[in-house]
């Protein structure tokens, strides 16, 4: 439902705030104690790069293959409906996704601080580079190329960079 809002709207941003999940990467607040039931107040911004519709694939069943990238920081001021945290149909399925106001963020007040812990960092990722060389999986293309991510990039640039990297290693091992 969520897309189809997207698609009518012409938007192409929304925000995902960090929460905990069940087994499975699920998220059902009505299945979880109490104590876990809880949402990041800072989210991320996500931008919807590619969207294709394979209905035809799931018996015509709307569904959707999608990319996004991030692009910011949000904080959740208000969310304008929480009861879609706990609603699902009678297959667990989630009925509704959760709308709330929120603020931009300024990405560049938080620019990554590249003194010690970008030197650190650098280091850390330098040795990974040179170890996944040598077992021929995805790695970061040179030591200078890290270093000039580090000291050019926010913090949150450089974990959906690292993210990306992940992502490449897994299906990597999974070929």
């Amino acid at each position: 439902r969520m897309y189809d809002d997207l698609l009518a709207s012409g938007c192409r941003r929304f925000v995902v705030p960090f929460t905990k999940s069940l087994r499975g990467g699920r998220i059902r607040y009505a299945e979880m104690p109490p104590e876990d039931r809880r949402l990041h107040a800072t989210a991320s911004v996500l931008f919807l790069e590619d969207m294709s519709e394979i209905s035809e694939e799931t018996r015509d069943v709307v569904k959707y293959v999608t990319s996004h990238s991030v692009s910011g920081r949000a904080r959740l001021r208000r969310l304008l409906n929480p009861s879609a945290l706990f609603k699902t149909d009678q297959h667990g399925n989630k009925v509704d996704y959760l709308r709330a106001e929120v603020d931009l963020l300024d990405n560049d007040a938080d620019a990554f601080d590249a003194g010690v812990a970008g030197e650190r960092l650098a280091g850390a990722w330098s040795d990974v580079r040179r170890l996944a060389e040598r077992l021929r999986e995805p790695h970061f293309r040179s030591d200078d190329d890290i270093r000039n991510q580090v000291a050019n990039r926010s913090s949150w640039k450089l974990t959906e960079l690292w993210q990306q990297l992940q992502l490449a290693v897994r299906s990597h091992r999974a070929q």
